[in-house]
């Protein structure tokens, strides 16, 4: 638009502008996690449980996850830190797949799957003292980082020693 003021023989422009902002969009799944137990003697089988629940309110495809036995992790990105902050060392690989949402990939609003890793297979967890647990995943549709929860692990006495 141009506008000229004849007493002044001022002109005036104007250019009008729209800018729509966008924020990313939050993944389509929640995760929690719970150590089971979340106080264990050095050298015992602690279970890492990982829930994934659909968040929206529509049905969700999870690819690359069908007909995996239990107990893979390459899905998730495990955070584990002992009581000074410093990351747990691996004892061996994580294996390859994920089981979550058996042979159809697929999981209805609100509907929630689990799997569950034994930490201590994978995890140097033989030093006493409090661990935490925290995990992610990326949204395979909008490439969003869902982030879990942060469970807490005690782990108390050696291996081989009796509880005191």
């Amino acid at each position: 638009m141009q506008r000229t003021d004849v007493d002044s023989k001022v002109i005036v422009k104007s250019n009008t502008i729209a800018v729509t902002i966008s924020e990313d969009p939050p993944p389509s799944f929640s995760l929690t996690l719970t150590a089971e137990p979340d106080v264990a003697k050095a050298g015992d089988p602690v279970l890492l449980d990982i829930r994934l629940t659909n968040t929206t309110d529509e049905q969700i495809w999870l690819l690359g996850l069908a007909a995996a036995p239990k107990g893979y992790a390459a899905n998730y990105k495990l955070d584990i830190r002992d009581a000074q902050g410093q990351p747990v060392p691996l004892k061996k690989s994580l294996r390859l797949w994920s089981s979550m949402l058996g042979a159809s990939g697929r999981l209805a609003p609100g509907e929630s799957d689990h799997d569950s890793i034994r930490l201590d297979e994978y995890y140097d967890l033989g030093k006493p003292g409090r661990y935490t647990i925290s995990t992610q995943r990326t949204d395979p549709d909008n490439k969003a980082v869902a982030t879990s929860n942060t469970a807490t692990l005690t782990i108390t006495g050696t291996p081989g020693q009796p509880q005191e």
